[in-house]
């Protein structure tokens, strides 16, 4: 099947746009999950196309942007300008390496999350293996069969 270069670039668009979706909710998740103060949510960079901003306690900024081939979380940090010090606590740079980490390593871990059931196999065919395994013998067993590893 023969696509128009116009429909495969906007296919390559869409894929890299989901890639980086996760990625950045990745380290989303975890920033707030850690008690970061998160200030805005990025898909995309540019002038936003559609934004938003969530309710209490943090108000965070929720961006859809014009250039959908990467994206950011902005997170309180007293680098950016000041912080006020009741919320000095929540600022990127005041939080323990550990955490600082984990946010970091956060993208690259949800971005590959579908690949870890089947053990971050990256080909296709691996992965055809795995998923004929999966429904060959039921989710039960498959979950177990991994526990196993």
């Amino acid at each position: 099947m023969d696509f128009p270069i116009l429909e495969r670039a906007l296919w390559f668009i869409v894929a890299i746009s989901v890639l980086v979706a996760a990625h950045e909710f990745g380290h989303f998740i975890v920033a707030r999950s850690l008690g970061f103060k998160v200030l805005r949510f990025s898909i995309g960079f540019g002038r936003p196309l559609l934004s938003w901003r969530g309710g209490p306690p943090d108000h965070i900024q929720y961006w859809l942007s014009m250039i959908p081939l990467g994206g950011y979380v902005k997170m309180l940090d007293e680098h950016e300008g000041p912080v006020v010090s009741e919320e000095r606590h929540r600022a990127f740079h005041q939080r323990p390496i550990w955490q600082r980490v984990t946010v970091l390593l956060a993208g690259q871990y949800l971005q590959r999350w579908p690949d870890t059931e089947c053990g971050n196999h990256r080909t296709r065919e691996r992965h055809g293996q795995c998923l004929r395994a999966r429904q060959r013998l039921g989710d039960d067993e498959w979950r177990s069969h991994l526990d196993a590893r």
